[in-house]
């Protein structure tokens, strides 16, 4: 049968819509029938295809693909484990589907990167230079990511490297400018470094949620800084580091936030006194 040019034309606009349709459908069926077997206490796996199989299927809908996956990226953080492969993946999607969408190369920065998975720090190196490449005006990608480099991987040549190339672009802000000078001082403490770095975050962003986590982990920063305080006068007072937070909130030298510590759960290690996150 030989279609009419009109008609033909209506049918090769309406099957990429189709097939996108049924690709986005499939993929909220499948995560329907996830959640109603899946117990909400423990962490979640999900199967995405990689970002080279999204985009090849976008049919000129980047941007509405990309914005779908960024919604399922904030989603699934509290349900993602730290370790498995798709949470990085979305933001992979993104940067492939929409380049020069910039606050989920920040978002990642500050999500991505976790103590329990060193891999982490390579998944969100991938991710930065993707959008370094894509924005290479943005200061605040490579900020994030060099403070991700230094809080969390304790790579302070790496972390030197992207601070210094979100100083030297000339939107930089002079918050962020100051804590890189700081940075690079070799008088200063780790917690005035990391301090410092999350401060300029927390003075120069626009993103509500941003400025939450920033707030956070300043809160946090200060809070294992008082730990690392109290456990040195714990042991002028009785010989021993302690060994717990509760040890020293019984000797009256902390207050322990519970929330806090729900959140983000604190060890003292005995040889050294000094507290860090499980």
């Amino acid at each position: 049968m030989i279609l009419h040019p009109r008609t033909f034309n209506i049918v090769m606009v309406l099957a990429p819509l189709l097939f996108l349709g049924a690709s986005i459908g499939a993929q909220l069926r499948y995560d329907a029938v996830l959640m109603e077997h899946f117990n909400l206490r423990e962490p979640m796996h999900r199967f995405i295809m990689p970002a080279p199989v999204v985009r090849y299927f976008a049919f000129g809908f980047e941007n509405i693909l990309a914005d779908y996956y960024w919604v399922s990226a904030i989603q699934d953080l509290n349900k993602w484990d730290r370790r498995d492969t798709y949470y990085p993946e979305y933001f992979r999607i993104i940067a492939t589907l929409d380049p020069k969408f910039e606050y989920p190369y920040t978002f990642a920065a500050l999500t991505i990167p976790s103590k329990k998975n060193p891999e982490s720090l390579t998944w969100l190196a991938d991710i930065s230079e993707r959008g370094m490449v894509a924005l290479p005006s943005s200061w605040q990608i490579p900020f994030y990511t060099g403070l991700e480099f230094h809080t969390v991987g304790r790579l302070y040549e790496r972390a030197a490297y992207y601070l210094g190339i979100a100083s030297a672009i000339e939107s930089s802000p002079e918050a962020a400018r100051t804590a890189y000078g700081l940075f690079l001082l070799h008088s200063s403490t780790d917690y005035e470094r990391s301090r410092a770095l999350f401060t300029a975050i927390y003075e120069t962003t626009d993103s509500q949620e941003t400025k939450k986590i920033a707030q956070e982990r300043i809160i946090l920063l200060d809070f294992i800084e008082a730990v690392d305080r109290a456990s040195e006068l714990y042991k002028d007072r009785h010989l021993i580091y302690p060994e717990s937070l509760e040890v020293l909130a019984s000797d009256g030298l902390i207050q322990v936030p519970p929330d806090l510590i729900k959140r983000f759960p604190i060890e003292i290690d005995l040889q050294t006194g000094k507290a860090s996150l499980l």
